[in-house]
């Protein structure tokens, strides 16, 4: 009989530490990548507003320049706030679940008004040259729109809220069916060591300690086989904040595990002092009845 309760117990020690690690792992995602907070934090952090802001720039002033706009300053036109406001509503509306709509108005507008201010402080254009500074505004619009919205990508970008829509609905669920899981685990887990009750908060140690090394070690195996440091995505902003966000993540995962790890030793200790107590009461009846 002890060895079907060991074995039983056994079994769902697997199956908690299972869903201990898919616990972690949820909580993590709600915390981190599926945080709108977070994110806008990680953006802010890793000047991404700057990083955008410096490659648009990059990739229009030579072309405004040699279409003989040279007096056309589109460092000051389109300011860094402007990308601040745009880039934190893109990912608010992804984290939100609401509609991406991805036009050039309001960055053509504010192109035009600057033109307007430029005539009027004296700057002539005849109707060729506004046509083809037309042109140049359209391409600046557009590139601008790729650079802080992931235009390029643009059909699959507006599908994006959508799912996290629908990811945030489903987490919802299975947190708490898993939540319910592990504390069902547990009480069975107790349940059928009931006679040695402690023995089964040991065995529950097992499966937190478990966890806890799995952890750790999936840490040291992505740091020692994916080099994310030399991780290229789209542009240098967005490399450096997945970079950054991974980074965090095995932190977290690196805590997470020392934590675990320490309250199973504790749990651990509890049930290797029942049993080292139940096995010293065994000996002294052991000695008893043979005098």
């Amino acid at each position: 009989m002890k060895i079907v309760i060991k074995i039983i117990s056994y079994i769902f020690i697997f199956i908690l530490m299972l869903a201990i690690l898919t616990t972690v792992l949820l909580e993590l995602s709600k915390a981190t990548i599926l945080n709108k907070e977070y994110m806008l934090a990680k953006i802010e952090k890793n000047s991404f507003y700057e990083k955008v802001h410096q490659k648009f720039i990059e990739q229009v002033e030579d072309y405004i320049e040699q279409s003989g706009l040279e007096e056309f300053d589109i460092q000051n036109t389109i300011k860094i706030e402007q990308v601040k406001k745009d880039v934190n509503e893109f990912f608010s509306k992804i984290y939100d679940g609401e509609t991406i709509t991805q036009d050039n108005e309001e960055i053509m507008q504010i192109l035009q008004d600057r033109l307007t201010e430029m005539e009027q402080n004296g700057t002539k254009l005849s109707p060729v040259e506004k046509k083809s500074v037309e042109k140049v505004f359209e391409y600046v619009a557009e590139t601008y729109r790729v650079e802080t919205t992931y235009g390029t990508f643009s059909k699959y970008i507006e599908q994006v809220p959508k799912y996290v829509n629908l990811v945030n609905q489903k987490l919802q669920t299975v947190r708490i069916i898993i939540y319910v899981s592990v504390a069902v685990l547990s009480v069975l887990i107790l349940l059928i060591n009931i006679k040695h009750y402690k023995k089964g908060i040991g065995y529950i140690g097992t499966a937190i300690l478990s966890s806890g090394t799995f952890l750790i070690g999936l840490n040291i195996f992505l740091k020692s086989n994916t080099k994310i440091t030399n991780l290229s995505i789209l542009n240098e902003a967005t490399s450096d904040l997945i970079i950054d966000v991974f980074i965090d993540i095995l932190s977290k995962i690196t805590i997470i595990g020392i934590i675990g790890i320490a309250i199973a030793i504790i749990l651990i200790a509890i049930g290797a002092i029942d049993e080292e107590n139940a096995n010293n009461r065994k000996k002294e009846r052991h000695k008893h009845s043979t005098v």
